[in-house]
């Protein structure tokens, strides 16, 4: 299962790397974490500094990619689900992708993620504040 990356998190990866970001692209760089992309989240990101490390990413096949189509016809769903975030495409990413980590500091996101309503199981969060042991834990279980 890979991690999702929200865009609002997309500046801790900028040189020198914020939060738990270096540990991610540590993880990424030893190919035992995978990010999964598609949909909205994709066409978000490749907006920001992220956009060369994910063309970089999928040089080296660690994105697990999901058709824009399918995640754009999911977040019609949750939309339609009454979640509190601002976030559908991110959930919808998650349920068709099965993922269960997500990198953010959304706190109704991170509602709406661990709410087995929306994701089951329950999805997992890591944020920039996230202790270190425990950030190496979820990647390890969930980054995979």
């Amino acid at each position: 299962m890979p991690i999702i990356i929200d865009a609002n998190r997309a500046g801790d990866f900028s040189n020198p790397c914020h939060g738990q970001a270096e540990m991610i692209i540590k993880g990424i760089s030893k190919r035992k974490v995978r990010v999964s992309l598609g949909g909205h989240l994709l066409r978000e990101l490749v907006k920001t500094r992220l956009r060369d490390l994910i063309a970089e990413w999928n040089r080296i096949g660690i994105i697990h990619r999901i058709d824009d189509k399918d995640v754009d016809a999911e977040e019609k769903k949750f939309k339609a689900r009454g979640i509190k975030s601002d976030d559908p495409h991110i959930l919808a990413l998650a349920s068709l992708a099965s993922c269960r980590l997500l990198y953010t500091d959304d706190l109704n996101l991170i509602s709406d993620f661990k709410d087995v309503a929306f994701i089951k199981p329950k999805g997992k969060v890591m944020r920039p504040s996230t202790t270190t042991a425990l950030a190496e834990a979820l990647l390890r279980k969930f980054g995979g």
